[in-house]
């Protein structure tokens, strides 16, 4: 099972936009109703990695690498367990090209650095960082393309990824 709750108003960017969250109150301060609803989308996706951890389901959960949600108590306490693995991953080294990408551009990809919680050992070959393939550019995110922003791009799963987070889990399942 592979979860997602949605990242908005998680990253560091969000407290730009009139975010509410800081270290000392992850949750945020109780004042944007959009910041409460995305609250219950991670309480309900921990909730759900621990019933199909108990159960003995593989299970992932996925958010950006700087969301607040890792420094929630019930995710690090997560993380200090046997057989919870914390995996990182720039999007780029999976080839995450920009929207309007052409070959003739280049190798010019998109950064977008997430981590997964999961217990499935065989994710750990989603592990991978810009630093890891080669040389390439980065494109910045900001803005929109033909009325869609470029940051919406950027929360996508490039092919190669989907392909390498499929295997481990075909494997884990044949195990």
């Amino acid at each position: 099972m592979h979860l997602a709750p949605r990242c908005a108003w998680w990253t560091p960017f969000a407290n730009l936009n009139g975010g509410t969250r800081t270290f000392e109150q992850l949750g945020g301060d109780g004042s944007k109703p959009e910041e409460e609803d995305v609250n219950r989308d991670a309480a309900i996706a921990l909730w759900l990695f621990c019933v199909a951890v108990s159960l003995g389901v593989f299970v992932s959960i996925e958010h950006p690498l700087p969301s607040k949600l890792w420094k929630l108590p019930l995710a690090l306490g997560l993380m200090g367990l046997v057989g919870i693995y914390f995996v990182e991953t720039d999007l780029c080294a999976f080839g995450h090209r920009p929207l309007e990408w052409k070959p003739s551009d280049g190798d010019i990809r998109v950064r977008g650095s997430l981590a997964l919680l999961t217990n499935n050992p065989y994710l750990a070959a989603l592990n991978k960082k810009c630093c890891d393939c080669p040389k390439h550019a980065h494109e910045a995110t900001e803005g929109s393309i033909h009325g869609r922003s470029r940051a919406v791009h950027k929360g996508s799963y490039p092919r190669q990824w989907c392909r390498a987070y499929a295997s481990s889990s075909r494997l884990a399942f044949l195990d």
